[in-house]
């Protein structure tokens, strides 16, 4: 009796093991098929998204770290450093 559990234990797990292996499958071949319309710009994924988006904001003028040589006549630093 104890002989026919154990092998009953088995095909379970054999059972699951062969399940979870061929959702693991199936996921991948998924996402694999979801790439490649992406790249593909199949179903207008990857060219409406890129087109939509406004183009970056300019980057804000860095204030020198020089001091007051390279400071603007009229602020802050070129006042102090008078």
């Amino acid at each position: 009796m104890g002989r026919f559990r154990f092998r009953n234990y088995l095909d379970q797990a054999l059972f699951v093991l062969l399940i979870m292996a061929g959702a693991t499958v199936l996921a991948v071949l998924d996402v694999r098929a979801v790439s490649d319309a992406i790249a593909s710009g199949k179903h207008g994924l990857g060219n409406g998204v890129t087109a939509t988006m406004p183009p970056p904001a300019p980057r804000p003028p860095v204030a020198a770290a020089s001091g007051a040589r390279s400071a603007l006549p009229g602020t802050v630093v070129a006042k102090l450093s008078r």
